[in-house]
């Protein structure tokens, strides 16, 4: 059976945003993200033009009013600063 696009997509996003958050952003490669995804790093680029699109992408959560945004934003920075300045 065929995996359709949006559910590699979401499950792209689902794996970064784990790794992001684990790893930090300067330490998480595409590849790992490929990885855990169970797909080829190339795939990769046909959904996302780099890493930094991806980590974009996952700092913009859709359809959420200004202040959850900031909240996220805000939250996503701590989580990002605590894991990137070690």
């Amino acid at each position: 059976m065929q995996t359709l696009k949006s559910d590699i997509r979401n499950r792209i996003l689902s794996a970064a945003k784990e790794q992001f958050m684990q790893r930090g952003y300067l330490k998480t490669s595409m590849r790992e993200i490929a990885d855990a995804v169970d797909v080829g790093v190339g795939n990769l680029y046909n959904y996302f033009e780099n890493k930094d699109e991806l980590f974009c992408v996952i700092l913009r959560p859709a359809g959420t009013s200004w202040s959850q945004r900031s909240r996220y934003y805000a939250y996503m920075f701590r989580r990002v600063s605590q894991v990137c300045c070690r």
